[in-house]
């Protein structure tokens, strides 16, 4: 009895003493596993680094970054994708090179096969085939073959084949082969295959081959295929092959395919193919095919083919049919009508409210003063 519990003891012993070597040589395993592999040919980390080296100044060289990688300051050339690792804190200052770049910052020039980003800024150049992108800040030039974005501010040249977009304030020139977007602000240049827009207001030039518009104020040059919007005040000139409006005001040049118009005064020249329409004031020189009208009053010089109509007028009018409560001027139309005349009208039919029973409806010529 004794020799066999003597066996069972030493095999207790010989178990647990497997179990710790065991235990001991996975947890040695998983930490060589989880220690970056490179070979260093450096001085205080200055030369050429082959492999999954933290810090490098100079050339490194990988096969797959991860998040071991802290900063690069050189030439960094990646021969495949990055790892998907949430804690990715690498800078990299000077050129980046491989089938996708990736660091947290990103400064200097930076290639890839397929695209790249930044987790947290660019500075510089980013060009990937399929696009680039950051989480922060862009400031420089990226150009991706898809498209080009930033989770926050666009600061320079930004080039998509679909589009660029940026979730807060656009500054410098940007070009969308679909559109352009900025979330906030847009200042500068944009050029849009569809469109291109602006959650708040828009200074500069924007071209959208189906319309440009900004939520509040725009400021400059407006070209739309379709058309040309401000949800405020518009100033500058808005071309557009079907319609051009501003919510509020609207100052400078204004033409519409189809249509023109404010939500309340325009001053400036204001031509639209069918109808001009104004909810408040009109002040300027204007064109409306087939209807010009303002909520308020007209004052300048409108004409259209059809009707112009509106509460006071002063000014000049050519149309087909002049229709206003208050004219003050000189009306040319073939049927002329206001209820206070002070001027003249000369058509084929003219009526003035104010002038005496028999001199309010004449032919050719009426007037009052």
């Amino acid at each position: 009895m004794l020799i066999q519990k003597q066996v069972h003891v030493k095999f207790i012993c010989v178990a647990i003493t497997a179990l710790l070597s065991a235990s001991a040589l996975s947890a040695q395993e998983q930490e060589q596993e989880e220690k970056p592999r490179a070979l260093n040919l450096t001085i205080r980390d200055y030369g050429i680094s082959i492999g999954n080296s933290a810090r490098v100044n100079g050339l490194r060289i990988n096969f797959r970054d991860d998040s071991h990688l802290e900063k690069v300051n050189g030439l960094n050339v990646q021969l495949w994708l990055p790892r998907d690792d949430q804690n990715f804190q690498a800078v990299t200052n000077g050129i980046s090179l491989g089938t996708f770049f990736r660091s947290r910052d990103l400064n200097g020039l930076h290639i890839g096969l397929l695209g790249g980003g930044a987790d947290n800024n660019l500075n510089g150049i980013g060009i990937g085939a399929l696009g680039t992108g950051t989480g922060g800040d862009i400031r420089g030039v990226t150009v991706g073959g898809l498209g080009s974005g930033s989770g926050n501010d666009i600061k320079g040249l930004a080039v998509g084949g679909l589009g660029v977009g940026c979730g807060n304030d656009f500054k410098g020139v940007g070009i969308g082969g679909l559109g352009i977007g900025a979330g906030n602000d847009f200042q500068g240049i944009g050029i849009g295959g569809i469109g291109m827009g602006a959650g708040n207001d828009f200074r500069g030039i924007g071209v959208g081959g189906f319309g440009v518009g900004c939520a509040k104020d725009f400021k400059g040059i407006g070209v739309g295929g379709i058309g040309v919007a401000s949800g405020n005040d518009f100033q500058g000139i808005g071309v557009a092959g079907i319609g051009a409006g501003a919510g509020n005001d609207f100052k400078g040049i204004g033409v519409g395919g189809l249509g023109i118009g404010t939500g309340n005064d325009f001053q400036g020249i204001g031509v639209a193919g069918i109808v001009a329409a104004f909810g408040n004031d009109f002040k300027g020189v204007g064109f409306g095919g087939f209807k010009f009208e303002a909520g308020n009053s007209i004052t300048g010089f409108t004409t259209s083919l059809g009707v112009i109509e509106s509460p006071a007028y002063k000014g000049l009018a050519v149309a087909s049919f002049v229709n206003v409560n208050e004219f003050r001027g000189i009306s040319i139309a073939i049927f002329n009508k206001a209820e206070e005349l002070k001027g003249v009208q000369l058509g084929a039919i003219n009526y003035a409210a104010n002038n005496r029973k028999l001199l309010r409806i004449l032919p050719l010529i009426n007037m009052s003063f």
